[in-house]
């Protein structure tokens, strides 16, 4: 193919940036303004090498070669070949152009010249082009090194040079027959702790499910990862593995603690610099699309993660997207409204993003140490993350519409309405109550001596969902009856059949 090789200055177009034409304005230096000095032929080089690493062939360290093959001007024999390493994942062809223009352009600037150059011409830089007649020839000539001296004269070195030359060259070759591997870009692990996703990944009590991604670590041209896990014997096994890059990016700001999670925050906005992943995924949602699942993502760190649904997303066009209007605290993740900080991740949560792995009941709050490892990489270069597996996939979201009343003679009903983290929906009637979605219904329910206050009693509460706190508990716990007019505080939660300790909610009742 032909290629036409052209300069562009540093101001986007191929222009002259000095014309050196009026009598004076090169400095007479012991009787000569300008002295030229040209190559010897020797000092040609005639192949110039690019080491770069090829996507096509697994991310291996290839070289692509710039030939002079015909110039449109004479150029003596020369058999010296330059090489450079480039560290870029490209495609050979675009490497074997590069290479030609470069070897090109090594032979065409063929003459070295200096020059001294008035105060006017100080604010030169290198990579100008200029123009000048010498020897009753008009130069084009491009700026290599510039010294402003006290006296703001300006010395020049600079090479000649052609704004344009056509050559032909043939396509990329010369891949090496045995490569020697040396890596893929890097993969990265996240340890998702978050909620039951799917009705289908629960294991019905038998054990539980752990969420995680994997993604590239920023770099192009990622094609997947396997993830291993340590096992006892301390040898790493493979556990899973993906081929879609996981979207991942930074929050830039701490998103605000949210004082009703059960309630949408139209006009809420954070914005997130993307560091992985398809961000065609990013789309915006109407709200009964959100309120039927879409748009999900974690916010947050390993141990704190919130689940939310975004409404609005905007392209900003820098590499950022601001996210507006949220669904807030989605089931379990509602305790960790508060705790967002600046640079917490944002994990999108699509079905093709998110992979899990099953744990036994007895990993639970156990360390593992995992490696996700490129295709084509080496386990042995790859970081190990430890991470503590906390069946957060098992925690049943926090009990709701606490109540206290007063009942005949002296005793107290504590009433509650049960959550489920199995799936659910709106009953027009109004009759519906959560599934149960656990192999046990039972609660804990505490007395406290206030609001946040220290637990004075702990009951067990099986199958149902009140208690009656008898009188007599009320007079060991107090020294009297609580009467109407005065409060009570206690939290209840439901206890999970894995043995998954579940969040509590504490409300203050006047009586």
């Amino acid at each position: 193919m032909a290629i036409i090789f052209k300069r562009a200055a540093t101001d986007g177009d191929f222009v002259v940036d000095q014309s050196i034409a009026t009598a004076g304005d090169a400095i007479d230096q012991n009787g000569q303004a300008i002295k030229a000095k040209k190559y010897n032929p020797e000092e040609f080089i005639a192949r110039y090498g690019v080491n770069y690493r090829d996507p096509g062939a697994i991310y291996q360290t290839r070289t692509q070669w710039g030939e002079i093959p015909s110039l449109p001007l004479p150029v003596a024999p020369a058999d010296q070949s330059v090489n450079a390493n480039i560290p870029i994942i490209i495609d050979a062809d675009t490497v074997k152009t590069l290479a030609t223009q470069k070897v090109n352009r090594l032979a065409l600037e063929r003459h070295e010249i200096q020059m001294s150059l008035r105060a006017r011409f100080a604010d030169i830089e290198p990579e100008d082009i200029l123009q000048f007649t010498f020897a009753g020839r008009l130069i084009t000539a491009r700026v290599t090194e510039v010294t402003v001296r006290p006296d703001y004269l300006a010395d020049i070195i600079c090479t000649e040079f052609l704004a344009s030359v056509s050559v032909s060259i043939s396509g990329s070759s010369g891949r090496p027959t045995e490569p020697q591997p040396v890596g893929t870009p890097d993969s990265a692990y996240y340890h998702l702790d978050i909620p039951l996703m799917n009705d289908g990944d629960d294991l019905n009590g038998t054990g539980f499910v752990q969420y995680h991604i994997l993604a590239s670590a920023g770099q192009p041209y990622w094609s997947g990862a396997t993830l291993f896990r340590k096992d006892n014997a301390g040898l790493y096994q493979p556990v899973s593995g993906q081929v879609t890059d996981g979207l991942i990016g930074i929050a830039l700001t701490a998103l605000p603690d949210c004082d009703n999670p059960y309630v949408t925050e139209l006009d809420r906005s954070l914005t997130i610099s993307i560091l992985s992943g398809d961000t065609s995924l990013l789309t915006s949602a109407t709200y009964l699309e959100a309120m039927n699942g879409a748009n999900m993502f974690a916010l947050g760190q390993p141990g704190r993660w919130e689940v939310c649904h975004v409404l609005t997303i905007t392209n900003n066009g820098d590499g950022t997207y601001t996210f507006t209007g949220f669904r807030r605290g989605r089931k379990s993740s509602e305790e960790y409204t508060g705790l967002h900080q600046a640079g917490d991740f944002m994990v999108w949560l699509g079905e093709e993003n998110v992979q899990n792995i099953t744990y036994s009941l007895a990993s639970l709050d156990q360390e593992f140490t995992y490696k996700a490892v490129g295709i084509g990489d080496n386990i042995n270069s790859a970081n190990a993350v430890q991470r503590t597996v906390t069946g957060q996939a098992e925690k049943i979201p926090k009990p709701c519409q606490l109540k206290a009343s007063i009942d005949s003679p002296s005793d107290i009903r504590l009433r509650w309405v049960r959550r489920s983290r199995m799936g659910s929906y709106w009953a027009d009637d109004g009759d519906y109550e959560a599934p149960l979605g656990e192999t046990l219904e039972q609660y804990v329910v505490r007395i406290k001596s206030g609001p946040g206050g220290s637990v004075l009693r702990t009951i067990m509460v099986d199958d149902a969902t009140f208690y009656d706190y008898s009188g007599g508990f009320q007079i060991a716990d107090f020294g009297s009856l609580r009467t109407s007019g005065m409060q009570l505080t206690f939290d209840v939660r439901q206890v999970s059949g894995t043995g998954v300790t579940c969040p509590a909610r504490e409300a203050t009742i006047d009586l």
